[in-house]
């Protein structure tokens, strides 16, 4: 039986690194979406250019839990919080950032493949990969309120400020109604040539850019 690409998990050095700009992102390889996205308006000869990949660099580094794999970071009023996968292995965490210490921890049922995070309206947003459902928390307690259902995989997921914002690994993002869960509009993402960027997965959205990694 063939294994997914996404079950094989990479081998994360004892102390992974945590990028520290308004934004964390667990990856080495950056790109840039800018919102709306602009193909419309490139003239021939901008087309034919390089799509520019956004270089990191990484400013400090804060001790973590190796055998956690990582799906969602979010620093939301001074406080870290962190979606893991792995099923059996799943949970959504508040993390003391300064030595890596889980100090409060949900874990997920072992049914389950916990993916990325994201805080809107003071509810935490997870999605699961595979399991079409949504979990959402209160962000101060991060007790469990309730959930939503989706027809799609579950990768990353940011927002907006009204809107959720989520990935399923391909070039497709979805502009979600936190609410109702419905999808409110999509866009393709793809280089200035016109191929489509597939394996979006980990999202943040910064000064009305959307922000994404791809997966390996």
């Amino acid at each position: 039986m063939r294994t997914d690409d996404r079950d094989r998990l990479p081998n994360f050095p004892q102390s992974r690194f945590l990028g520290m700009i308004s934004n964390l992102l667990v990856s080495t390889r950056l790109i840039v979406i800018w919102v709306p996205i602009l193909m419309a308006s490139c003239s021939p000869t901008q087309r034919q250019k390089k799509t520019p990949v956004q270089r990191v660099e990484v400013v400090q580094t804060f001790p973590h839990d190796a055998n956690a794999f990582t799906r969602g970071l979010v620093i939301h009023e001074g406080t870290l919080f962190e979606g893991t996968g792995q099923k059996g292995n799943s949970t959504l965490r508040k993390v003391n950032l300064s030595d890596g210490k889980v100090q409060l921890q949900v874990t997920l049922d072992p049914a389950y493949f916990g993916e990325g995070i994201t805080v809107l309206n003071g509810k935490i947003f997870q999605l699961t990969w595979r399991e079409n459902t949504c979990f959402v928390y209160d962000a101060q307690t991060m007790v469990y309120e309730k959930s939503h259902q989706y027809a799609f995989e579950g990768w990353g997921i940011t927002n907006n400020g009204k809107e959720l914002i989520l990935s399923d690994g391909t070039s497709l993002l979805r502009f979600i109604d936190p609410d109702t869960f419905r999808v409110t509009r999509q866009i393709h993402v793809s280089e200035l040539g016109g191929k489509k960027i597939k394996q979006l997965n980990e999202l943040e959205y910064v000064n009305g850019e959307i922000w994404s990694n791809i997966w390996y």
